[in-house]
């Protein structure tokens, strides 16, 4: 539960607003002097694109390279904190030829000359809605936002741009990546982090470190599941995500201290917990409803019937069987027909067909009943002492006024 608790608080924690750290801006009012090839392809000039001041627009217009690959650089980069990289572009086309994006990381300050890389490019971006043959206006304008640059391992990099059109404009370009904002939850209060960075943190004033707060910026600019933990020290009590100086007269052990630590006083986390145990409650109570009526049930479904004063079972696959052992003793004992021939009474796994006393087929696939000491006893007779009992038994389902009871007796004599 207490790791449960933990993770419920981690999500709302998480939800914090990213930070925006720009790294590089092309609009901003100075002259770029970036290279490029071959020679007179791009071109730059001082425009109200998309801003409304003045800044350097790059264009490649040149009617006499219209099919040539016109590839653009810009100067160094550094990437200061950054451990992944985003673009902003802002551009438009007089056609819908692909504009290629590359990158060349580096470590050298100084402005280097490339061609045009032989090498896939990392992004092929297009407009939808081309610009007329005419200056293009700020309605004319395609904005491509957060496109992935890709993890940056060296101190620096190149941005390059490549194009085989009519006419194109790059108005401007920012790079930037993203940062998780600081952070203060269950004790720990950790710093902005650049985003697929970790983060380590601290313990706020009053709390101690049972282990190193650590929590990783994800490559969004959300914080992580949390690492570590931090308790409140002795003569300190927990006050939401911070800790403050215990009144005087109120004891608290340090286990309560752990988890008073780790639960705090959130209302959202509160709210969570209840709804968290209802939820729980909800599923416990309804698998022990079916487990309760699986076992009742036996896995297949029964159905009790009552005939001639015998109660039986039907099963789902018609077999049914007696819970009464005077059945077997009065099948043994009825094993002779009207004419004094006697037949053997079947025995245990075979059918005992009991039409004429109301009994349907038993069907016995293994030995449901143990014989009782008289069946072991009726076992050992003969078959015909056992038609010589049947004469003298009176069946009392058939017994009617005025029948003799000796006509048996004098069968017996020769």
């Amino acid at each position: 539960m207490f790791y449960f608790l933990l993770f419920i608080s981690w999500i709302v924690s998480a939800q914090l607003t990213p930070i925006r750290e720009e790294i590089f801006d092309s609009s901003k009012p100075h002259r770029l002097q970036w290279t490029f090839s071959p020679s007179k392809t791009w071109k730059e000039t001082q425009m109200q694109l998309g801003k409304d001041y003045t800044h350097s627009v790059y264009q490649a217009c040149n009617p006499e390279l219209n099919k040539d690959h016109k590839t653009l650089w810009t100067n160094w980069i550094p990437k200061q904190d950054a451990h992944e990289l985003f673009l902003d572009l802002s551009f438009a086309q007089a056609d819908q030829e692909p504009l290629h994006i590359y990158v060349r990381e580096s470590s050298q300050t100084q402005n280097q000359y490339f061609r045009r890389p032989q090498r896939p490019p990392l992004l092929k971006i297009t407009v939808q809605h081309p610009f007329p043959d005419a200056v293009p206006q700020d309605e004319h304008l395609s904005h491509a936002e957060g496109l992935k640059l890709g993890k940056i391992s060296q101190k620096g990099f190149y941005l390059g741009f490549s194009y085989s059109g009519k006419c194109a404009f790059i108005a401007s370009i920012q790079v930037f990546f993203l940062k998780c904002p600081t952070l203060v939850w269950n004790q720990m209060e950790f710093e902005e982090t650049a985003a697929g960075g970790m983060g380590r943190g601290v313990c706020v004033n009053g709390s101690v470190a049972i282990s190193t707060p650590m929590r990783e910026c994800k490559a969004n600019g959300t914080w992580g599941p949390p690492q570590g933990l931090c308790v409140c020290d002795t003569g300190y009590q927990t006050d939401g995500n911070s800790s403050q100086v215990r009144p005087p007269g109120t004891l608290l052990s340090a286990s309560d201290s752990v988890a008073d630590s780790s639960l705090g006083h959130s209302p959202v986390l509160t709210a969570g917990l209840v709804c968290s145990v209802l939820v729980l409650l909800i599923l416990i109570a309804v698998v022990f409803i079916f487990v309760r009526r699986h076992k009742l049930s036996g896995g297949q479904e029964t159905e009790l019937s009552s005939r001639s004063g015998v109660t039986r079972y039907r099963r789902s696959q018609e077999q049914v069987y007696t819970a009464q052992p005077e059945l077997i003793i009065t099948c043994m004992m009825s094993s002779c027909d009207q004419s004094g021939e006697c037949r053997p009474c079947p025995t245990l796994g075979e059918e005992v067909s009991q039409r004429d006393y109301g009994y349907e087929q038993l069907h016995t696939d293994r030995p449901q009943l143990e014989s009782t000491r008289s069946v072991e006893v009726l076992e050992g007779m003969s078959d015909r002492l056992l038609c010589d009992l049947r004469d003298v038994m009176v069946e009392r389902t058939k017994l009617t006024m005025g029948q003799k009871l000796g006509k048996g007796i004098n069968k017996l004599s020769p």
